[in-house]
């Protein structure tokens, strides 16, 4: 029996690693069958320990996935058709489904793309720019 549906916080965690490995998201088709509070913790708990290798064999998991800061800016860049679109074809060229499945590095790659993008939509404040760079250092 379990306790509560889990929360949405939860689900949200859960989706993005199970979105990070194959491994991980056969562990959460094993183990979910009803998605209660301790059930949802547990699973987090099980997929946090599956390594991740990256394209380096050494990249820590924590490192896989965008910040906050830069899945936020990366939103707020999304201000006109011409950056929607260049936005769509970086996601689609890296095999993405959205902004939030992309790594530190990949945010970082397309926030240069649409922030150097000319003539479209506001400029971009630098000091935004430095605050999401800052992330990655």
């Amino acid at each position: 029996m379990t306790d509560r549906q889990a929360t949405q916080s939860q689900l949200s965690f859960t989706r993005k690693l199970r979105n990070a490995s194959h491994e991980r998201d056969e562990i959460s088709q094993r183990s979910l069958k009803e998605k209660g509070k301790s059930d949802a913790s547990a699973l987090i708990d099980k997929m946090k320990n599956v390594k991740i290798l990256g394209s380096d064999g050494e990249t820590p998991w924590e490192e896989v996935f965008a910040t906050g800061k830069q899945i936020t800016f990366l939103a707020r860049l999304q201000d006109s058709d011409e950056r929607k679109d260049a936005a769509k074809k970086y996601l689609s060229e890296s095999r993405k489904y959205s902004i939030n499945a992309l790594s530190m590095h990949e945010a970082s790659e397309l926030i240069d793309i649409l922030a150097g993008m000319k003539g479209v939509g506001p400029e971009i404040p630098r000091v935004l720019r430095r605050q999401v760079s800052s992330c990655n250092s």
